[in-house]
């Protein structure tokens, strides 16, 4: 019994050293991704991809959520043309939007040919990043 409750101690020291190294990992990627970072840029043709257009603005129309369907959120302009491109690996949820704003990393060339990765709104994600569409000319 005594055992047990010296190996549970050195059990909680060893998880309260390891959250300790989380915390200063965590504010170190912080610093790293708040350093300007070069942009994300994926081009591919002139066409502008296999993915739905879900909104036109002027004369160019963006893949993506609109902010009407960003209502989670009480800054719902900043997940405007933005879309989630989650690892292959990734098993889908009830509530995923699958080819229409959520796609896997696989499709993401085909999907949108004129996207950059959101790196605020990416940050401390694990299992997706998120894009912003940045919009493609409407022809004629």
């Amino acid at each position: 019994m005594e055992e047990l409750i010296k190996e549970n101690t050195l059990l909680k020291i060893t998880n309260e050293q390891l959250e300790a190294k989380i915390k200063i990992l965590e504010k170190h990627i912080d610093i790293l991704v708040s350093k300007n970072p070069p942009k994300e840029n994926i081009k591919q043709g002139s066409n502008h991809g296999d993915g739905p257009i879900r909104s036109k603005e002027g004369n160019k129309c963006y893949h993506g959520c609109t902010t009407d369907e960003a209502s989670w959120d009480k800054n719902p302009s900043k997940y405007n043309h933005v879309f989630w491109v989650y690892n292959n690996d990734f098993q889908w949820k009830t509530y995923h939007h699958p080819d229409k704003w959520d796609i896997r990393r696989s499709d993401l060339t085909s999907f949108c040919s004129n996207c950059e990765l959101d790196y605020e709104l990416s940050k401390r994600k694990r299992t997706h990043k998120i894009y912003r569409c940045l919009g493609h000319e409407i022809e004629g």
